[in-house]
């Protein structure tokens, strides 16, 4: 059943190779611009972490400064 499947898709991709084309290539577009919003996104949050995490540092470093005085 498969194969019947497989055979049809690959004789209906050679006859239309302009759409075949057209078609694997805004899938491919589509996919690499999703991975990179994605990828983008995860860094800011990446980047949004570091900066609070640094901030809450460097608090406590001045508190701790303030302290020793």
């Amino acid at each position: 059943m498969w194969k019947n499947y497989f055979k049809t898709a690959l004789r209906n991709l050679a006859r239309n190779k302009w759409v075949t084309l057209i078609s694997i290539l805004g899938l491919s577009v589509g996919m690499a611009s999703g991975l990179l919003s994605y990828l983008h996104i995860q860094g800011v949050q990446f980047l949004v972490s570091i900066i609070l995490i640094g901030s809450s540092l460097s608090i406590t470093r001045q508190m701790n400064h303030i302290s020793e005085m």
